[in-house]
């Protein structure tokens, strides 16, 4: 197998794109607006819960929830992360959907590009449990 160049690779995805720049952007822009859509909730969020104070009412105050309560608290904060984690699955399977769709553009340069049918190859049922498997095995790899 011959190695190539970082400047040959270059080359070749100039050549790829010469003529298709618009394909190019608009396989990448559902995957682009959702990153800057997730970026801008965490930085709100960061920016809403900065305002806090702490003092002794507040914990005062935690003293008297009951029970029930604090079960409320506890069944909102696991579907406020069942949610993050369903939103960040979504994105890493368009993000893989994405990346697919490029490479099979580089094996295949003639290939008509379908921007949002081809960023959502990974929600097929060809790769979608493999997709999210993958998912789960790397984010365990990572933690680890």
């Amino acid at each position: 197998m011959i190695q190539k160049t970082r400047a040959e690779l270059k080359t070749e995805i100039k050549q790829l794109f010469k003529g298709r720049w618009k394909d190019a952007i608009l396989l990448c822009i559902i995957i682009s607006l959702l990153t800057i859509f997730g970026v801008m909730a965490n930085y709100s969020d960061r920016v809403s819960s900065g305002s806090s104070t702490t003092d002794d009412t507040a914990f005062k105050q935690l003293g008297t929830l009951t029970g029930s309560d604090i079960s409320l608290i506890l069944a909102v904060i696991a579907g406020f992360l069942l949610v993050q984690v369903g939103v960040w699955l979504v994105v890493q399977i368009f993000r893989i959907g994405t990346s697919y769709a490029m490479l099979d553009w580089v094996r295949q340069p003639e290939r008509q590009i379908h921007p949002v049918s081809d960023s959502t190859v990974g929600f097929t049922k060809r790769y979608g449990w493999a997709l999210v498997g993958l998912i789960i095995y790397k984010t365990v790899l990572i933690f680890l």
